[in-house]
């Protein structure tokens, strides 16, 4: 929940520029690290306890996701630093940039979503919805970049923008890679617990 928090702050953040949703982005990665660490270190003292095979991989699969969820909690630190980082040079995305960037957005978080749907709920097409959400974040950042690089070349937009932009598109589409890989967990885990 706290993940999802911070990504619906530097959501909020890349467009509004509020110092106030940029320090809230950074409080809150700073406690989403804290929480892996104290789950990771449960976690890992759980594995060196006589528990059996499939219990060792449950915890290893929960590990992974843990690891999936600190990442997109990093990304989420890396947009709002390019909100302040925009805010302090006195730049903006363009009219079209910025729909073009809340597109994405909105790809990629429900990809995140969907994923932690799955996750909680042990739900197979949650699961399949964030993996396709995830193909569809990938085909868009390839054409937002590209229509990207076309605006760059004809002076349509500021370059420090144009770089702000498509630093955040790779950070979104990693996002989306960190939530297919939460979901891909979950169908692995469905499909092993059927075997």
């Amino acid at each position: 929940d706290k993940v999802k928090d911070t990504l619906e702050v530097s959501k909020r953040a890349l467009f509004t520029r509020n110092k106030s949703d940029i320090e809230k982005v950074k409080e809150d990665e700073k406690l989403v690290d804290q929480y892996c660490s104290g789950i990771m270190d449960y976690a890992l003292k759980l594995t060196g306890l006589q528990i059996s095979d499939k219990e060792h991989q449950h915890v290893a699969r929960l590990i992974q996701v843990l690891s999936d969820m600190e990442r997109i909690g990093d990304y989420c630190e890396n947009i709002s630093e390019y909100a302040e980082w925009m805010v302090d040079k006195k730049i903006r995305f363009s009219e079209v940039a910025q729909e073009e960037m809340k597109a994405m957005l909105e790809v990629c978080a429900n990809s995140y979503y969907n994923a932690i749907d799955a996750f909680v709920n042990s739900d197979k097409e949650k699961a399949k919805r964030a993996i396709e959400f995830e193909r569809r974040a990938d085909v868009l950042e390839v054409e937002l970049r590209t229509k990207h690089m076309k605006r760059l070349t004809r002076n349509e937009c500021d370059t420090e923008a144009g770089i702000a932009f498509l630093d955040t598109l790779v950070g979104l589409e990693r996002i989306s890679d960190h939530a297919r890989n939460i979901a891909e967990e979950v169908i692995g885990h469905l499909y092993s617990s059927i075997m």
